[in-house]
């Protein structure tokens, strides 16, 4: 009798998790706003030297990106 129980709250658990996953994905997929990031800039997340990256502006530098490379170039 347990198992037929614990089956049925199983069952209900998955299927509300998946509900919930469709209507998370079907909202990030009509809103690019919420898909995008506000900061996104693909120029600074395509440089791979230390040197394109401080020709960069400001703005448009990405520092995970650069702290990466950095961290690449770094030799202790």
């Amino acid at each position: 009798m347990k198992k037929k129980c614990k089956a049925k709250v199983v069952a209900r658990a998955l299927g509300s998790l998946l509900v919930g996953t469709i209507l998370l994905t079907t909202i990030m997929a009509h809103t690019p706003a919420l898909a995008q990031l506000s900061n996104y800039n693909p120029q600074g997340l395509e440089t791979t030297t230390l040197e394109e990256v401080l020709a960069l502006p400001d703005e448009d530098i990405d520092l995970a990106t650069a702290i990466m490379i950095l961290y690449k170039e770094w030799d202790p």
